[in-house]
């Protein structure tokens, strides 16, 4: 039987989006009868003071940088990975039959989540193995997973009045009323962006640990997407999703953007 703990991540300066999670989800999480709780963001403005040789001495950056092609961390990025990365330490500290769900604060779950992420991760169990199970994704980039029969890779693209969703452009999110009562897919991912939430054990988080920190990739994101790529990390995905958030770059601590609060590269 697995034991399921809920965190979500707010940082302290935020009080305005740490009202609307708890608008947007904390009746639907009281039902779900899984305990859960708020968690401290580390807040990347406060690692701004850091040298670089500071940075890569606490395992967040490598000691070469980034490859050709990736664009500069920002102190977001710095932030939220290092919000990820303390959620990750206690889970690899916890019993080897708990698992910790991680949502941000943008998160928006689904009607009876509790229900439902029982049943994601009871069909995981049979699915193994892996490090992570997706529970929701960014609207606004592309989302690869694998098809094992026949074995193929297929890439989805989310739309809203038949056009692409554009990069940080806000995405309404809009549950049924009707509890969904389909099937739900679980599938193998080869490539995504976002963590509004997710499911990890504790040998997945020690997984995490070792192949994702320090950052090969701007984000922590962006980080695992690629370790999945070179086959070091092993994630599956609930299709339809049972969280999603808005996604809205404008009120972001993390993206580069002009207009993100936190959009100062890190040099």
């Amino acid at each position: 039987m697995v034991h399921v703990r809920i965190a979500y991540i707010n940082l302290r300066g935020r009080p305005d989006r740490a009202e609307r999670f708890l608008t947007h989800n904390a009746a639907e999480l009281d039902a779900s009868a899984i305990p859960w709780r708020r968690v401290d963001g580390i807040d990347g403005s406060q690692l701004a003071s850091s040298t670089a040789n500071e940075l890569v001495a606490g395992g967040i950056i490598a000691a070469n940088g980034l490859q050709d092609g990736y664009a500069p961390h920002t102190w977001g990025h710095l932030g939220c990975a290092s919000s990820h990365r303390s959620l990750w330490e206690e889970a690899a500290r916890s019993a080897e039959d708990e698992v910790l769900v991680i949502l941000e604060d943008d998160a928006q779950v689904c009607p009876q989540f509790g229900i439902r992420l029982r049943h994601v991760l009871k069909a995981a169990e049979h699915r193994g193995p892996w490090d992570v199970v997706h529970l929701g994704f960014n609207t606004d980039a592309p989302l690869t997973i694998q098809l094992e029969c026949p074995r193929m890779d297929v890439q989805l693209i989310c739309q809203e009045n038949g056009l692409p969703i554009g990069l940080g452009a806000p995405f309404a999110v809009d549950w049924p009323q009707k509890p969904y009562e389909g099937e739900t897919l679980l599938a193998r991912v080869l490539e995504f962006h976002g963590l509004c939430g997710y499911a990890v054990s504790a040998p997945g988080a020690r997984r995490l640990l070792e192949v994702c920190l320090p950052m090969s990739a701007t984000s922590i994101d962006g980080t695992m997407s690629r370790k999945l790529r070179e086959g070091e990390l092993q994630a599956l995905i609930a299709i339809p999703p049972i969280v999603l958030s808005d996604n809205d770059h404008a009120d972001s601590n993390t993206v580069s953007s002009a207009s993100s609060r936190y959009n100062e590269a890190v040099r």
